[in-house]
């Protein structure tokens, strides 16, 4: 039975994201960001906001003042209500890193650097959600990270940011991933309040992206990966899912991520600077935008459904197999990271 609650909150953003849509034109006048096409990088046809981020979090703060100051039934993973606070503070900065990021461009070592001060200073607050062990569903014996935990949790969370990231080329694509996400910790029947928010967000983003009126940006993608990867850790430490749950979730974005570091690396490029030789790049030049994003959703998908199906070795291979086979039949031959 869905909670009164819950359908009071879903009334309250529809409204409330109904009527920024309705004003969105005079919004995105005011905030004056936008990612403008430089036919280097960006081929879109004109300038588009990139207001997809501040919509979310958006959402986030209204839905969790209409909780803290009304509800009060459910606050995320149990916090406190000072706990909560802080870490609706530490989530703003977080977004304001990459929102700022769009505007002014930061370097990717300053980058780097600030958004790993700002998870050290979270872990610092917030151990539960240090890492302590490996656990893979299918062994029976765990790694012990004991000295290693927190470098180890750190490193997991700038990859899974990072990685994430890479994932926002085309119209919807992030959007429609996030909400995959999204269903798998809706099943846990856990953290509802703050579930509905995002998925209510990100439908009426999804409407605008499609409409192409709006991009995510660096600010939402750092947004709702920060988010994910705290309820991907959450759940782990309960030990409701298992390590491999993970890098199936993360399987495409992750090999994404290990593809372009090496190969920049080789180059002599940073390992996190712009480009495009994302996959989804190739095969929009090839096969376009509708048909990229059918292929992007299927190697992301089909091993998702696999692994939950228990085939777990099957669904990484045939996962990895897929992603490299469309690649190297769809990159050019003298393709450059």
């Amino acid at each position: 039975m869905i909670k009164v609650e819950i359908i009071k909150l879903f009334l309250f953003l529809i409204i409330t994201n109904l009527i920024i849509i309705k004003f969105f034109e005079p919004i995105k006048i005011f905030f004056n960001i936008f990612d403008k096409p430089d036919k280097i990088r960006k081929f879109h046809l004109k300038k588009v906001s990139i207001l997809g981020g501040f919509l979310i979090y958006f959402n986030i703060v209204a839905s969790s003042l209409f909780l803290f100051f009304f509800e009060q039934k459910e606050l995320l993973f149990n916090f406190s209500q000072t706990k909560f606070v802080v870490f609706i503070f530490v989530l703003s900065l977080v977004f304001i890193l990459g929102y700022y990021d769009d505007k002014y461009l930061i370097a990717p070592n300053s980058k780097l650097v600030i958004l790993t001060i700002i998870l050290l200073s979270f872990v610092y607050l917030y151990p539960e959600f240090i890492l302590h062990k490996i656990r893979f569903s299918f062994l029976s014996n765990e790694i012990e990270l004991k000295k290693f935990s927190i470098i180890f949790t750190i490193l997991c969370l700038l990859l899974f940011i990072n990685a994430f990231n890479m994932l926002d080329g085309i119209n919807l694509q992030i959007g429609s991933y996030s909400l995959i996400i999204i269903f798998f910790f809706i099943s846990f029947n856990k953290n509802l309040f703050f579930l509905a928010t995002i998925f209510i967000s990100l439908i009426f983003y999804l409407f605008l992206n499609f409409k192409n009126k709006t991009f995510l940006g660096d600010g939402g993608a750092y947004l709702l990966s920060f988010i994910f990867s705290l309820f991907f850790i959450n759940n782990y430490n309960l030990g409701l899912i298992f390590a491999d749950h993970v890098l199936i979730f993360m399987l495409y974005p992750g090999l994404e991520i290990i593809r372009l570091f090496f190969f920049r690396l080789i180059i002599n490029k940073h390992p996190f600077s712009a480009d495009r030789n994302h996959l989804h790049h190739f095969l929009v030049q090839k096969i376009g935008y509708f048909k990229t994003f059918l292929v992007i959703q299927f190697l992301i998908i089909f091993p998702i459904i696999l692994f939950l199906s228990n085939f777990i070795l099957f669904a990484f291979f045939f996962g990895i197999l897929s992603y490299f086979l469309i690649f190297f039949n769809f990159a050019p031959k003298n393709w450059k990271a």
